[in-house]
């Protein structure tokens, strides 16, 4: 199964990003930041996600996770 571990808005506005939390690789996260942001920040409820989806404007994220699609 092929997974995205980098998405971008399609407007260009928001990118996101999995990426390891702690010394287990199998416990990921996402992080997103809007372009006017300075720092990527954790979204909440996002951990052992497996693969990532951003919406059109970038307001929403839908993630794999637990064999399920998540949003």
């Amino acid at each position: 199964r092929n997974s995205r571990t980098v998405a971008i808005s399609s407007d260009g506005s928001t990118l996101a990003y999995l990426a390891s939390t702690g010394s287990d690789t199998r416990n990921r996260q996402i992080f997103a930041k809007r372009l006017e942001e300075e720092e990527f920040r954790a979204l909440p409820g996002t951990e052992k996600a497996l693969d990532l989806v951003l919406s059109s404007n970038g307001n929403d994220v839908v993630f794999f996770r637990d064999n399920a699609w998540w949003q």
